[in-house]
């Protein structure tokens, strides 16, 4: 299940994310997007969780921390 994650810190990284949202189940993938003119974060990205059930328990409990 791929998740889109918002308002994240400009100076999260990709480990970052692996390592939240991996408390909750296996994570397949992260990706922070970044702006190409200046290489800086926009401050969002993607998670892809291996299990739905372990995607949609990340909504439930991570959802506007």
């Amino acid at each position: 299940m791929k998740l889109f994650v918002a308002k994240l810190n400009r100076e999260a990284v990709e480990s970052d994310l692996i390592d939240w949202f991996s408390t909750i189940g296996p994570v397949k993938s992260a990706k922070i997007v970044m702006d190409r003119d200046t290489g800086q974060s926009k401050c969002f990205g993607f998670v892809e969780m291996v299990r739905r059930e372990d995607g949609e328990r990340v909504i439930r409990e991570l959802n506007g921390q």
